[in-house]
């Protein structure tokens, strides 16, 4: 990554592990992210399903359905993120054609630093990603009371 583009990347970095720190609420920042890549398509689409991976796997352990991404590997796909909804990052993303070159240049360089983690998600994603979490759930008894009486 070119120098300017890492020290703005940097920037996104403590923003990131001062927000993941913080467990600062951050569906904001999802749902905005989603939507840029939703709607940019062809800027990224170098990076597109990775960028995409990239915003499943953030979303899935900020909630705490994935738990076993490394803290720094959220930190780093958070920062990719912030990087991306971020309109004043390096090159302004108003500029037609190029606005989003060094939001797909960051998260492919991101991919690449998390890339076994991000595989790791998929397979999980693949296998129990549409599972029902039923860990630490509360089981609440039947009330017997209101069931009919049996009068056989």
């Amino acid at each position: 990554m070119a120098s300017p583009l890492l020290s703005a990347f940097r920037r996104a970095a403590r923003r990131a592990r001062a927000t993941v720190a913080g467990d600062r609420p951050l569906g904001r920042l999802l749902a905005s992210a989603g939507a840029l890549l939703g709607r940019h398509p062809a800027a990224l689409r170098r990076v597109g399903s990775d960028a995409a991976a990239l915003l499943r796997l953030a979303r899935e352990a900020l909630a705490g359905h994935y738990r076993k991404l490394p803290k720094r590997s959220l930190v780093a796909a958070v920062a990719a993120l912030l990087y991306l909804v971020d309109p004043l990052d390096l090159i302004p993303d108003v500029l037609p054609a190029i606005g989003l070159l060094d939001d797909a240049m960051v998260f492919a360089w991101v991919v690449r630093q998390i890339r076994r983690d991000l595989d790791a998600f998929l397979v999980w994603e693949r296998e129990w990603g549409g599972a029902v979490d039923v860990d630490g759930a509360e089981v609440v008894p039947f009330p017997t009371a209101a069931l009919p009486e049996d009068r056989s």
